[in-house]
């Protein structure tokens, strides 16, 4: 049933592409309805849950490595959605493949479900319009690399019409100490909800930020369970403040340069 569906999609687009009717305005993918992209508009799709098993409406978007890279036919995080905001607006840098924006998209909407009292995900610089190299970044440049804020206890979000940067660093640089307003439950939520998505290369986030979701899930019984989200959080220096999130290359951008899996192992 699942392959009937991809390709009656398939053969949709095909037929689109060619001329041979208009785009179609969504589509069924299980029980959920997905919307389809204007490309010429505002946005992107929403892909819903199965996107690695969907067929890009697209084609190729990421080029090269996330280092060294460029992004063709590129898409554009929504401002807002359920579970989510963009932030950071002024910068121009909401860029980025579909399989990044439907992942960051479908994650935050879980976590919104699991815990409805809290702040949105917020989401910060992606890439530029056409990728390539971003100020204050090494990477961003093929379409596959977002940064997140972390959740708080507090639950507040920052100003979305500003290019000021993250306005709280949950760990303190001398002692290793994390914030009480860290919100340690819901961000492994996160954690949790992007690697299941599949996609996720990696999560660059600080070493105590890392260790502290390690005894989290051996106090909660889920050490076994978690190994693989374990496994994809990296510590990467200054990345207290926020967390980074690389996703895998689409099949389709068959010029994306992959970077190699982690080692196996939680790495805690």
């Amino acid at each position: 049933m699942a392959f009937m569906i991809r390709w009656v999609y398939f053969v949709a687009v095909l037929a689109a592409l060619a001329g041979c009717g208009p785009a179609p305005e969504s589509f069924f993918v299980g029980n959920e309805m997905v919307g389809v992209p204007d490309r010429a508009g505002e946005g992107t799709r929403f892909p819903a849950k199965g996107l690695p098993e969907l067929f890009s409406f697209v084609g190729e978007q990421a080029i090269g490595f996330y280092s060294e890279g460029s992004l063709v036919s590129p898409s554009a995080f929504p401002l807002e959605g359920e579970g989510f905001v963009k932030i950071q607006r002024p910068r121009n840098r909401s860029w980025g493949a579909d399989e990044l924006i439907g992942t960051m998209i479908l994650a935050a909407r879980e976590v919104a479900r699991a815990y409805p009292v809290g702040e949105r995900l917020q989401i910060a610089d992606a890439s530029a319009f056409s990728g390539g190299s971003l100020p204050g970044h090494a990477s961003h440049q093929n379409g596959l690399d977002v940064d997140l804020v972390y959740y708080r206890q507090d639950h507040r979000e920052q100003a979305a019409d500003t290019s000021s940067g993250f306005e709280e660093d949950f760990v303190n640089t001398s002692t290793g100490a994390i914030s009480p307003n860290f919100d340690l439950e819901r961000n492994f939520a996160l954690m949790r909800a992007l690697v299941s998505s599949g996609w996720i290369n990696r999560i660059f986030i600080d070493e105590a930020l890392k260790a502290a979701f390690c005894r989290l899930s051996v106090a909660q019984d889920r050490f076994e369970e978690d190994t693989e989200t374990l496994r994809r959080l990296r510590h990467w220096p200054k990345h207290g403040d926020h967390l980074h999130v690389r996703v895998k290359c689409p099949f389709t951008s068959p010029r994306c340069v992959a970077q190699d899996e982690p080692p196996p192992g939680p790495g805690c």
